[in-house]
């Protein structure tokens, strides 16, 4: 998610500063292929892991990192984002393309791989979106690492057809005139808020609009209006069940810590932000930020949070810890999609501002009534 990546990428700066549409090929759709590469973890909880190399998806024991080099997250090939469209999930693989997981994911072995590296290398993407049973594909440029210019014209928000693996062309319409969305928010009402960039060899601009799809018209907005757009709500407005998560969290990270709460859910058009603890410490440098994603199917949430799997839904007894296995050192798991019955989880090797190996944990999840699971308060301990 790039609003916790960007934090990455700010540190990064301040040690620096410190020490001185035929783009989209649906090629065929190839299937995983079992790896016989040993894995760096051996773990004993129910699961499959998945690595992503250059052709999709390859099983393996465990999350596997030798022969992978390590590059900025911005360009690397990893997880960043998944979307439910249709009862299909969608996995976005950056400077690659997407993932279509079959209607079971724990047959993920068996996923469709759409290569669009022709327009997605040397791009970021931010997020996916539905817009019916299309794909919206928020990608960008990151200068920050002062990575290659990418090939093909600058391009914002693509629209993609799953079903067809193909692109249906530009979701915005000032990509001709060399800008490019440097940030983007979807709104609840289905408009787009835009922080547009355009870098010259002399100088580099931003404007700001808030963008319509239905109309097609643009009216600008200010810096101020663009950021209020992420709407961040204060953790008491949350459902009660996201309440109890956080209660959860405090334990884990700290009373001193801010953090931010971004739900995703089936048919994702928006996202949800919830914000926690002590803001105005986090504006003047007193306060530690964590962003923790969500993912909310009915009434039930699960988050990602401190390595642990924590779901809350009407139950009064949870939230209730879900194991995930310990990863080695320098890996952690990044975001996650359920449907109460199966989890999807993404993971990668991190070094600073750089990913290595990356890929997909899939598994089972216990039914709540069961009773599986830790007692609130308890979790998985790494």
């Amino acid at each position: 998610m790039r609003e916790k990546r960007l934090i990455r990428g700010l540190l990064a700066v301040g040690a620096a500063l410190a020490l001185g549409a035929a783009l989209f090929s649906c090629g065929a759709a190839r299937a995983a292929v079992p790896s016989a590469s040993p894995p760096e973890a051996a773990p004993s909880e129910p699961g499959s892991w998945y690595l992503l190399e250059g052709d999709g998806l390859r099983e393996s024991a465990g999350p596997a990192a030798a022969g992978v080099p390590f590059l900025p997250w911005t360009v690397q090939m990893r997880v960043a984002d998944f979307l439910q469209v249709g009862g299909r999930l969608f996995v976005a693989v950056n400077a690659r393309g997407l993932i279509a997981l079959p209607a079971d994911p724990l047959r993920a072995s068996q996923a469709l791989y759409f290569d669009a590296r022709a327009l997605f290398a040397g791009r970021t993407i931010n997020g996916l979106y539905a817009e019916g049973k299309e794909v919206v594909v928020d990608l960008y440029r990151n200068t920050l690492f002062g990575t290659t210019a990418p090939a093909s014209p600058p391009v914002s928000l693509v629209r993609v057809d799953p079903a067809a693996g193909r692109i249906l062309g530009a979701a915005l319409p000032l990509t001709a005139s060399g800008w490019e969305a440097a940030d983007v928010v979807r709104l609840p009402d289905g408009r787009w808020s835009i922080a547009w960039k355009r870098t010259t060899a002399s100088r580099v601009e931003f404007r700001y609009e808030l963008y319509a799809p239905r109309s097609g018209t643009e009216r600008p907005i200010t810096r101020a209006a663009f950021l209020s757009s992420y709407g961040y709500r204060a953790i008491d407005e949350a459902p009660q069940a996201l309440r109890r998560i956080d209660a959860r969290a405090r334990e884990l990270f700290g009373k001193e810590t801010v953090i931010d709460y971004l739900v995703k859910r089936p048919d994702l058009t928006w996202i949800a932000r919830y914000r926690s603890g002590p803001v105005k410490k986090l504006f003047a440098g007193e306060a530690d930020l964590e962003t923790v994603p969500v993912f909310r199917e009915g009434g039930a949430f699960f988050a990602l949070v401190a390595g642990r799997l924590i779901r809350a839904g009407s139950d009064p007894t949870e939230p209730r810890a879900l194991p995930l296995p310990a990863l080695p050192e320098g890996y952690a798991y990044t975001d996650l999609w359920s449907d109460g019955r199966t989890l999807v989880v993404s993971w990668e090797r991190q070094r600073f501002t750089e990913v290595g190996a990356a890929g997909l944990y899939v598994r089972a999840l216990p039914p709540v009534s069961a009773g599986k699971g830790s007692p609130p308060g308890r979790g998985h301990e790494r």
